[in-house]
């Protein structure tokens, strides 16, 4: 089995039923408004999430273009999956 994402290095609990994967998208969903676990997040691994969230369009672009934006975001739904939902080991 692999991940739900690909890229993403953990694989979370229950990946094999449909229903919870469903779940675990709202959990990443809901952790990433929720701004005190993206401030958990910067602590542990010095990424500022909302760099992406409130930059010009033309930081996008380039963020985008760099592959920066895909990366932070396989390194967020990662520490979501270990620290908030569970990883399946």
């Amino acid at each position: 089995m692999k991940p739900p994402i690909e890229g993403m290095k953990t694989m979370p609990l229950y990946a094999d039923d449909e229903l919870m994967m469903g779940a675990w998208v709202d959990c990443v969903n809901y952790c990433i408004t929720e701004e005190h676990r993206l401030l958990e997040f910067k602590q542990d691994t010095g990424i500022d999430m909302m760099s992406l969230v409130g930059c010009s369009p033309f930081e996008q672009m380039i963020d985008k273009a760099t592959g920066r934006d895909k990366e932070y975001i396989l390194r967020f739904c990662d520490w979501v999956t270990k620290n908030v939902w569970g990883e399946k080991e």
